[in-house]
């Protein structure tokens, strides 16, 4: 789909952290290497904050103690490994997505960090709807991490809406990596468009309605962006399918780090995430932080 973009340049320096750090990381782990890069980072975190970290795996229900045993070794030898020797250890046993969230309240995390992908959990966390589910069921703000981690992340991508949502995931996210540049991006659609063209409307006018969307939005997001608590923002502005675009933009600008919320939502609603959250889980090529929101 052809999309209209405003987007100012270059990208600057966020100003700092608006409030305090990091103290209480989580960090699950099935022993993969794909879980070994979430160690890696979340011990990465936990040195630059001076966070108490602690890591949990979750075992089957049924089995053997001397297996819970070895699972507790590797846990402590995996955090060793990655300079966290004086990280917590935790085993579980239950259903994997369920028993994080737990523990995160449990220990009362700020955050809980785990791979985008894994092995030994696949049918049970990190693929399709578990995966889902765990950032849908979890109270805390979950990182989603790809890659292991070469260096602090540098620059965040912040899915941007009008409802305040990408507010209170931007104000957290700059307590985790308050050193890393910020891009905000908006993107909106106009509603109906397939409407219009089935009644004759031209793709050239259809354009010329995204054009003038997009400046009309542009002081709307920026207005919106001033509560960050960043001195300097590049924002983006497009016209589009925010499900497609979002990972998109991420993936065009070089970003290690897409920021997006994940609004409250009832028992009943929580059935499924929302669809930009689920979107950017499946569809980036970078870290994903999902932020729960009011």
């Amino acid at each position: 789909m052809h999309t209209k973009t405003d987007q100012k340049c270059p990208v600057k320096r966020a100003a700092g952290s608006p409030s305090a750090g990091i103290s209480r990381i989580v960090a699950a782990t099935d022993f993969s290497a794909a879980s070994n890069s979430a160690v890696s980072r979340a011990c990465s975190l936990a040195r630059s904050h001076d966070a108490r970290l602690a890591l949990i795996h979750v075992v089957s229900e049924d089995i053997s103690g001397e297996l819970i045993d070895t699972a507790r070794n590797t846990l402590a030898r995996t955090a060793a490994e990655f300079g966290c020797a004086q990280a917590d250890s935790h085993v579980a046993a239950g259903k994997a997505a369920r028993e994080i969230a737990k523990a995160a309240e449990a220990l009362d995390a700020d955050m809980v960090v785990l791979g985008a992908h894994g092995e030994h959990w696949s049918k049970d966390l990190f693929t399709g709807s578990t995966a889902e589910a765990v950032a849908d069921i979890c109270e805390r703000p979950v990182l989603m991490v790809r890659y292991r981690p070469a260096e602090p992340y540098r620059l965040m991508l912040v899915g941007m809406d009008l409802t305040g949502n990408a507010v209170a995931a931007a104000q957290f996210a700059m307590r985790v990596t308050p050193r890393s540049r910020i891009v905000i991006a908006h993107v909106a659609i106009v509603l109906g468009e397939n409407l219009l063209r089935i009644n004759g409307v031209s793709e050239q006018e259809v354009d010329q309605l995204r054009h003038t969307q997009v400046v009309e939005l542009r002081p709307k997001v920026e207005m919106g962006a001033e509560q960050f608590g960043a001195e300097l923002t590049a924002t983006i502005v497009e016209s589009g399918h925010v499900e497609l675009r979002l990972a998109m933009i991420a993936a065009d600008i070089g970003a290690d780090l897409l920021v997006v919320g994940n609004r409250r939502r009832s028992k009943l609603e929580r059935s499924l995430l929302g669809s930009v959250t689920r979107s950017s889980i499946q569809r980036s090529c970078c870290d994903v932080l999902i932020v729960r929101t009011t």
